[in-house]
């Protein structure tokens, strides 16, 4: 009977130095390979498409360069891919949305740059993905509003540009967005994003958003934490945006907001922190803002 090896764990091992080409070549069989938190270097050649039946990637937190081979997208049955935490750079293959069975795509903290490829849209099963802190230009694929099980988004702190796509408001499983720090992202916030009613975490705090506050974000009851600062919104805070009764944390500073602060906002009964500075509001602090008595900073 042939023996294989399926699992290689190699993590915090303190080794250096690049993965010999052996690796891809001859553990065929590999089914999960983890050389993270290593000092491991070098990049990764197409070999890595022979690994057919691997099911778990893990190489975050080395110092790999250069850029992903295509062939990555040989790697049908991948179900997490995480290379965060390393220095790879170049175009996001295109093959990425070969990985049917991919639940986790962490590539964030790298160097990654181009469009963000629209075969992620091909990703029905991914609940998170990654891609933070990177050079991602061009906009944000509609496509992505196509990941149905998706959870967690993360675009922040690239160059994105355009505006925020109305399709992600069809991620029905999503609780975390973040947009934020792509300051070149414009437009108005999307009122398709009030269908999300799973949200917990929406992120899009400076970035260049104009136009008013949608109404509609107040169906959102499940909201805890909502940036929107540093932005230029305008147009008053919606009365009802009194419906978030479990928003923690609402900042809105650095915006062009104007008119007063609406007396729903007593109905906010779970808020630690409000902050609004910055803005055109008017008027007095409603009197009912001290029995919010969360309340930690206004």
């Amino acid at each position: 009977e042939d023996l294989a090896v399926i699992k290689l764990n190699l993590t915090k091992s303190h080794i250096h130095g690049i993965v010999p080409r052996e690796v891809f070549t001859g553990l065929t069989k590999l089914k999960a390979l983890d050389l993270s938190l290593n000092e491991m270097e070098g990049t990764i050649g197409k070999e890595l498409g022979d690994l057919k039946e691997l099911e778990d990637l893990f190489l975050f937190d080395n110092d790999f360069s250069g850029s992903l081979p295509s062939e990555i997208g040989n790697c049908v049955n991948m179900f997490n891919l995480y290379l965060n935490d390393n220095q790879f750079s170049g175009n996001l293959p295109l093959g990425i949305g070969d990985m049917a069975e991919l639940r986790g795509a962490s590539l964030f903290n790298n160097t990654f740059s181009g469009p963000i490829p629209t075969t992620v849209g091909n990703l029905k099963k991914a609940i998170a993905l990654y891609l933070d802190e990177n050079k991602f230009n061009g906009g944000i694929p509609t496509q992505i509003g196509e990941m149905e099980s998706l959870i967690d988004l993360r675009l922040r702190d690239n160059d994105l540009t355009g505006t925020i796509p109305t399709e992600l408001g069809n991620l029905n499983n999503i609780e975390t967005i973040y947009l934020d720090t792509n300051e070149k992202i414009t437009g108005t916030i999307p009122v398709e994003l009030s269908n999300l009613v799973k949200m917990t975490e929406l992120h899009l705090y400076d970035m260049d958003l104009n136009g008013p506050l949608p109404a509609e974000l107040g169906y959102l009851q499940g909201l805890v934490y909502l940036y929107l600062d540093g932005n230029e919104l305008t147009g008053s805070i919606p009365d009802d945006w009194g419906e978030f009764h479990s928003l923690e944390q609402f900042f809105l500073t650095g915006n062009n907001l104007s008119g007063s602060l609406p007396i729903t906002l007593r109905g906010l009964q779970s808020l630690e922190m409000f902050r609004a500075a910055g803005n055109d509001l008017t008027g007095t602090i409603p009197s009912d803002l001290g029995k919010l008595t969360k309340l930690e900073y206004i």
